[in-house]
This record gives C-alpha cells, sequence and structure tokens, in this order.
C-alpha cells in the first residue's frame, strides 16, 4: 500500500492525457510543493508523447506499469466516465489513493463499489469537482455562515444550457456520445451546480424533477 511522509510532495501518476488530464497536470505545477506527477499514461500514444514532452514528465507505457510502481502514492484518473470504475477499483486494489474525474461513476452502483473498495482498503477516494473551491462559491459560504443574511428558509437557484446540437470538437466528441462514454449536459455541467448547492446547503433530502 502506498504510503505518504508528510515531508514530502504526493506522488501522483495521471491516466489520460486530453484536456482533463492537461488541467490536472497545470494545477499540479501551481502545488509543486504538495504534489509532483511522477508519471503519465494513455492509451493514444501520440496524444501521450506530446503532452510528456510538453511538460517533461516521464510517460508510462500501460497502466499496469503504474499500479506496480511502488513510487506512486496517487492514481489520478482523467479518462472517460465509463472507465472510471474499472480503473478505480484497479488502482484501489494495488494500494493507491485515487483521485477521478467527474462523475465518480455512470451508476449508482458502481459509485457505491468504488467507495465500498476504497474504505475496505483503508484509502482515500476523491472526485475532481472544482468548482466548490471557486471563489464565488467561497464567497457565497463566507455570506451564508455570517450574520449579514439572517436564517435562510428558502433558496432559488437557476441556471440554464440550451443547446439542441451541443458538442465538443476534436478528441472531446466523446463527452457528448453515450456509446463512447459520454453522458450529455446533465453530468457534464449539471453536476457541478448539485455539488455547489450540496457544499452551500448541506446533504439533499428529496428530490422532485419534472
Amino acid at each position: 500500500m502506498a504510503t505518504h511522509q508528510s515531508n514530502r510532495p504526493l506522488r501522483v501518476a495521471i491516466v489520460g492525457t486530453g484536456w482533463a488530464g492537461i488541467r490536472h497536470l497545470e494545477a499540479a505545477k501551481q502545488v509543486d510543493a504538495w504534489i509532483t506527477v511522477t508519471s503519465i499514461c494513455d492509451t493514444d500514444h501520440a496524444q501521450l508523447e506530446e503532452v510528456a514532452d510538453r511538460f517533461g514528465i516521464k510517460s508510462s507505457g500501460d497502466f499496469d506499469s503504474i499500479l506496480v510502481d511502488d513510487a506512486i502514492d496517487v492514481v489520478d484518473i482523467c479518462t472517460p466516465h465509463d472507465s472510471h470504475v474499472g480503473l478505480t477499483l484497479q488502482a484501489l486494489a494495488a494500494g493507491k489513493h485515487v483521485l477521478v474525474e467527474k462523475p465518480l461513476s455512470t451508476s449508482l452502483a458502481d459509485g457505491k463499489r468504488m467507495v465500498k473498495a476504497a474504505h475496505d482498503a483503508g484509502l482515500r477516494l476523491g472526485v475532481a469537482e472544482h468548482q466548490v473551491y471557486d471563489q464565488a462559491t467561497r464567497h457565497l459560504q463566507r455570506t451564508l455562515h455570517s450574520s449579514v443574511l439572517g436564517e435562510v428558509v428558502s433558496v432559488i437557484a437557476t441556471w440554464g444550457f440550451r443547446a439542441p446540437n451541443f458538442t465538443y470538437p476534436g478528441r472531446r466528441s466523446w463527452l457528448t456520445d453515450p456509446r463512447l462514454g459520454g453522458t450529455g449536459t446533465w453530468m457534464l455541467h449539471g453536476i457541478h451546480r448539485v455539488a455547489q448547492l450540496r457544499s452551500l446547503f448541506g446533504e439533499i433530502d428529496r428530490i422532485y424533477a419534472v
């Protein structure tokens, strides 16, 4: 099992070098006192080598080589949504902590399997839901916990996204194609709104949908 000494950065391997993986690499550079990306992995070898050259990071030949590398503390999964459960369970079984891009999984049952596997292994499983940490959300959190508003008894939040022919260009086109692991705008964008509401007002008791 991966162990971490507090006097050194966490050693992270990023799996998937597309848009999300590159964002994670960029973010890691901003906190290099805490995180060191030791290797990256992708099944698209041309993309992998281009990103490895750009960031000056070692590329691993395959996912299995990451799993057996004792110098890796955390596996950061930035792959298509339908691959999250399988890769996460393999990483946890190999004794690695896991950070996985949102959504955690494409089904509730798979999500529960992932959480249970991490709990049983005594490992950390995190979801890269970044918008709960943005400045707007933190400002609202501070406001709600101050005496400015008094007791909040009702909240109405409205967001809109109307684009019937919406898609992503190039390598990201899979995001809106369920056959390729895409999940559509609700899981891509609505998931951020739900995370923000939970961070502000706590867990959800019930949902009414029309």
